[in-house]
Protein backbone atom coordinates (compact mmCIF):
# COMPACT_ATOMS: atom_id res chain seq x y z
CA UNK A 1 0.00 0.00 0.00
CA UNK A 2 3.32 2.45 -0.19
CA UNK A 3 2.15 5.55 -1.82
CA UNK A 4 -1.79 5.19 -0.31
CA UNK A 5 -0.58 6.56 3.57
CA UNK A 6 -2.41 9.91 3.24
CA UNK A 7 -5.89 8.83 2.00
CA UNK A 8 -8.55 8.19 4.40
CA UNK A 9 -10.17 4.83 4.48
CA UNK A 10 -13.08 5.90 2.30
CA UNK A 11 -10.77 6.85 -0.49
CA UNK A 12 -9.48 3.12 -0.44
CA UNK A 13 -10.51 0.53 -2.91
CA UNK A 14 -12.51 -2.52 -1.48
CA UNK A 15 -9.34 -4.66 -2.27
CA UNK A 16 -6.92 -2.45 -0.41
CA UNK A 17 -9.45 -2.06 2.44
CA UNK A 18 -9.07 -5.54 2.84
CA UNK A 19 -5.62 -5.73 3.17
CA UNK A 20 -5.21 -3.11 5.69
CA UNK A 21 -7.38 -5.12 7.58
CA UNK A 22 -5.54 -8.17 7.73
CA UNK A 23 -2.46 -6.15 8.03
CA UNK A 24 -3.95 -4.18 10.82
CA UNK A 25 -4.54 -8.03 12.64
CA UNK A 26 -1.30 -9.33 12.21
CA UNK A 27 0.63 -6.56 13.14
CA UNK A 28 -0.03 -7.65 16.67
CA UNK A 29 1.18 -11.40 16.06
CA UNK A 30 -2.32 -13.11 17.56
CA UNK A 31 -2.56 -16.57 17.68
CA UNK A 32 -5.40 -17.22 16.04
CA UNK A 33 -6.84 -15.77 13.25
CA UNK A 34 -10.97 -15.68 12.38
CA UNK A 35 -11.64 -14.67 8.51
CA UNK A 36 -15.07 -14.55 8.03
CA UNK A 37 -15.95 -14.26 4.51
CA UNK A 38 -12.66 -12.15 3.59
CA UNK A 39 -13.18 -12.22 0.10
CA UNK A 40 -16.48 -10.89 -0.56
CA UNK A 41 -17.52 -8.22 -2.75
CA UNK A 42 -14.22 -8.01 -4.53
CA UNK A 43 -14.27 -8.60 -8.33
CA UNK A 44 -12.79 -12.01 -9.60
CA UNK A 45 -9.34 -11.19 -11.05
CA UNK A 46 -8.73 -9.17 -7.15
CA UNK A 47 -10.64 -11.70 -5.29
CA UNK A 48 -7.74 -14.06 -6.83
CA UNK A 49 -5.16 -12.04 -6.35
CA UNK A 50 -5.86 -11.59 -2.65
CA UNK A 51 -6.11 -15.86 -2.41
CA UNK A 52 -2.79 -15.74 -3.19
CA UNK A 53 -1.53 -13.32 -1.22
CA UNK A 54 -3.09 -14.44 1.77
CA UNK A 55 -1.79 -18.29 1.14
CA UNK A 56 1.79 -16.77 1.12
CA UNK A 57 0.99 -15.00 4.48
CA UNK A 58 -0.06 -18.10 5.98
CA UNK A 59 2.70 -20.14 5.39
CA UNK A 60 4.48 -17.71 7.50
CA UNK A 61 1.92 -17.64 10.21
CA UNK A 62 2.85 -19.30 13.42
CA UNK A 63 -0.75 -19.48 14.86
CA UNK A 64 -4.10 -21.15 13.78
CA UNK A 65 -6.44 -19.91 11.17
CA UNK A 66 -9.97 -20.16 10.60
CA UNK A 67 -11.89 -19.38 7.68
CA UNK A 68 -15.29 -19.34 7.24
CA UNK A 69 -16.49 -19.32 3.80
CA UNK A 70 -19.38 -20.18 0.72
CA UNK A 71 -16.78 -20.42 -1.78
CA UNK A 72 -15.96 -24.48 -2.47
CA UNK A 73 -13.16 -22.74 -4.44
CA UNK A 74 -12.47 -20.60 -1.83
CA UNK A 75 -12.12 -23.73 1.26
CA UNK A 76 -10.22 -25.93 -2.03
CA UNK A 77 -7.18 -23.44 -2.17
CA UNK A 78 -6.78 -22.22 1.40
CA UNK A 79 -7.70 -24.96 3.52
CA UNK A 80 -5.79 -28.15 4.63
CA UNK A 81 -8.68 -29.09 6.43
CA UNK A 82 -12.53 -28.62 6.08
CA UNK A 83 -15.41 -28.96 8.42
CA UNK A 84 -18.58 -28.89 6.81
CA UNK A 85 -21.88 -27.92 8.30
CA UNK A 86 -25.82 -27.61 7.57
CA UNK A 87 -28.22 -25.80 9.83
CA UNK A 88 -25.19 -25.37 12.62
CA UNK A 89 -24.66 -28.84 12.54
CA UNK A 90 -21.28 -30.82 11.37
CA UNK A 91 -21.63 -32.94 8.63
CA UNK A 92 -18.06 -34.02 7.36
CA UNK A 93 -14.98 -33.35 8.65
CA UNK A 94 -11.29 -34.01 7.25
CA UNK A 95 -8.58 -32.77 4.88
CA UNK A 96 -9.91 -31.14 2.08
CA UNK A 97 -8.73 -32.50 -0.91
CA UNK A 98 -10.12 -35.98 0.49
CA UNK A 99 -13.38 -34.42 1.35
CA UNK A 100 -13.74 -33.46 -2.67
CA UNK A 101 -12.63 -36.53 -3.66
CA UNK A 102 -14.90 -38.36 -1.26
CA UNK A 103 -17.31 -36.84 0.25
CA UNK A 104 -19.46 -39.35 1.87
CA UNK A 105 -22.71 -37.40 2.52
CA UNK A 106 -25.07 -35.75 0.23
CA UNK A 107 -24.88 -32.66 1.77
CA UNK A 108 -21.08 -32.44 1.50
CA UNK A 109 -21.43 -33.25 -2.27
CA UNK A 110 -23.75 -30.33 -2.49
CA UNK A 111 -21.60 -27.94 -0.70
CA UNK A 112 -18.46 -29.32 -2.67
CA UNK A 113 -20.61 -28.58 -5.89
CA UNK A 114 -21.35 -31.89 -7.00
CA UNK A 115 -24.24 -30.79 -9.85
CA UNK A 116 -25.54 -34.35 -10.48
CA UNK A 117 -27.40 -36.14 -7.32
CA UNK A 118 -30.09 -38.53 -7.62
CA UNK A 119 -31.86 -41.34 -5.17
CA UNK A 120 -29.91 -44.71 -5.68
CA UNK A 121 -30.45 -48.03 -4.17
CA UNK A 122 -27.58 -51.10 -3.71
CA UNK A 123 -28.23 -54.05 -6.05
CA UNK A 124 -24.77 -55.66 -5.86
CA UNK A 125 -21.46 -54.86 -4.28
CA UNK A 126 -19.97 -53.10 -7.38
CA UNK A 127 -23.91 -52.17 -8.35
CA UNK A 128 -26.03 -49.63 -8.30
CA UNK A 129 -29.39 -48.68 -9.43
CA UNK A 130 -30.93 -45.21 -10.22
CA UNK A 131 -34.28 -44.66 -11.29
CA UNK A 132 -34.73 -41.08 -11.60
CA UNK A 133 -31.92 -41.50 -13.97
CA UNK A 134 -32.96 -44.54 -15.61
CA UNK A 135 -29.94 -46.63 -15.36
CA UNK A 136 -27.82 -48.54 -13.08
CA UNK A 137 -24.00 -47.81 -12.30
CA UNK A 138 -21.22 -50.43 -12.02
CA UNK A 139 -19.18 -48.85 -9.05
CA UNK A 140 -15.79 -49.62 -7.28
CA UNK A 141 -16.69 -51.52 -4.34
CA UNK A 142 -18.02 -52.30 -1.89
CA UNK A 143 -21.31 -50.39 -2.01
CA UNK A 144 -22.40 -49.49 1.82
CA UNK A 145 -25.64 -50.99 3.04
CA UNK A 146 -26.84 -47.17 4.13
CA UNK A 147 -26.45 -45.67 0.40
CA UNK A 148 -28.94 -43.14 -0.56
CA UNK A 149 -27.53 -41.02 -3.38
CA UNK A 150 -25.34 -41.10 -5.97
CA UNK A 151 -23.45 -38.16 -7.24
CA UNK A 152 -21.69 -37.71 -10.54
CA UNK A 153 -19.45 -34.26 -10.88
CA UNK A 154 -20.30 -32.68 -14.02
CA UNK A 155 -16.69 -32.71 -15.75
CA UNK A 156 -16.64 -36.47 -15.13
CA UNK A 157 -18.70 -37.81 -18.13
CA UNK A 158 -16.65 -38.41 -20.82
CA UNK A 159 -18.21 -39.02 -24.83
CA UNK A 160 -18.70 -43.55 -25.37
CA UNK A 161 -19.45 -45.52 -27.56
CA UNK A 162 -22.77 -47.87 -27.59
CA UNK A 163 -22.80 -50.63 -24.82
CA UNK A 164 -19.85 -48.99 -22.64
CA UNK A 165 -19.22 -49.62 -19.28
CA UNK A 166 -21.82 -47.15 -17.83
CA UNK A 167 -22.88 -45.11 -20.87
CA UNK A 168 -26.38 -43.68 -21.14
CA UNK A 169 -27.56 -42.08 -24.64
CA UNK A 170 -27.87 -38.49 -24.76
CA UNK A 171 -30.85 -36.50 -25.65
CA UNK A 172 -29.86 -32.92 -25.18
CA UNK A 173 -32.06 -30.37 -23.37
CA UNK A 174 -29.86 -26.86 -23.52
CA UNK A 175 -26.52 -25.76 -23.68
CA UNK A 176 -25.27 -23.05 -21.76
CA UNK A 177 -21.43 -21.11 -22.86
CA UNK A 178 -19.61 -19.63 -20.29
CA UNK A 179 -16.18 -18.12 -21.14
CA UNK A 180 -13.94 -20.77 -21.12
CA UNK A 181 -16.52 -24.02 -21.35
CA UNK A 182 -19.64 -25.73 -21.89
CA UNK A 183 -22.52 -27.04 -19.71
CA UNK A 184 -24.72 -29.34 -21.59
CA UNK A 185 -28.03 -30.28 -19.52
CA UNK A 186 -29.16 -33.89 -20.55
CA UNK A 187 -31.05 -37.01 -19.90
CA UNK A 188 -30.61 -40.24 -20.41
CA UNK A 189 -32.79 -40.79 -23.75
CA UNK A 190 -33.77 -44.31 -22.72
CA UNK A 191 -35.47 -43.47 -19.95
CA UNK A 192 -35.63 -41.93 -16.13
CA UNK A 193 -38.28 -38.62 -15.31
CA UNK A 194 -35.61 -36.93 -12.71
CA UNK A 195 -33.84 -33.77 -13.26
CA UNK A 196 -31.51 -33.20 -16.53
CA UNK A 197 -28.10 -34.51 -15.75
CA UNK A 198 -24.85 -31.36 -16.47
CA UNK A 199 -22.28 -32.38 -18.56
CA UNK A 200 -19.45 -29.93 -18.13
CA UNK A 201 -16.02 -29.80 -20.85
CA UNK A 202 -13.48 -27.06 -21.71
CA UNK A 203 -13.92 -25.25 -25.17
CA UNK A 204 -11.02 -26.44 -26.38
CA UNK A 205 -12.45 -29.82 -26.93
CA UNK A 206 -13.74 -30.47 -30.59
CA UNK A 207 -17.57 -29.05 -31.31
CA UNK A 208 -20.04 -27.92 -28.67
CA UNK A 209 -21.88 -31.08 -26.75
CA UNK A 210 -22.68 -33.22 -29.75
CA UNK A 211 -21.62 -36.75 -28.07
CA UNK A 212 -24.27 -39.36 -28.80
CA UNK A 213 -23.68 -41.36 -25.60
CA UNK A 214 -21.99 -40.34 -22.39
CA UNK A 215 -20.63 -42.93 -19.62
CA UNK A 216 -19.12 -42.16 -16.59
CA UNK A 217 -16.04 -44.19 -15.03
CA UNK A 218 -16.71 -46.23 -11.49
CA UNK A 219 -14.41 -44.73 -9.81
CA UNK A 220 -15.98 -41.35 -10.20
CA UNK A 221 -19.31 -42.41 -8.85
CA UNK A 222 -19.87 -41.04 -5.39
CA UNK A 223 -21.83 -43.29 -3.48
CA UNK A 224 -23.42 -41.21 -0.74
CA UNK A 225 -24.86 -41.34 2.72
CA UNK A 226 -27.51 -38.65 3.74
CA UNK A 227 -26.52 -37.50 7.77
CA UNK A 228 -30.16 -36.21 8.44
CA UNK A 229 -32.33 -38.98 7.82
CA UNK A 230 -33.37 -38.45 4.06
CA UNK A 231 -33.10 -42.19 3.14
CA UNK A 232 -33.27 -42.76 -0.59
CA UNK A 233 -34.29 -45.91 -2.19
CA UNK A 234 -32.44 -47.91 0.50
CA UNK A 235 -34.73 -46.42 3.61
Amino acid sequence: LEGLEKRYPGQLSGGQQQRVALARILAYEPEALLLDEPFSALDAHLKEKLQLELLELLRGYAGDAVMVTHSRDEAYRLCGRLLIMEHGRPVSEGDTHELFRNPGTLTAARLTGCKNLCPARKIGEDLVEVPGWGVRFKVVPPVPDDLAYVGIRAHDFHPARPGAENAMRVEVCERVESPFEWYILFRNADGGEGEALWWKFSKQLAGKGDAEYLSVAPESILLLRDAFGEHGLNG
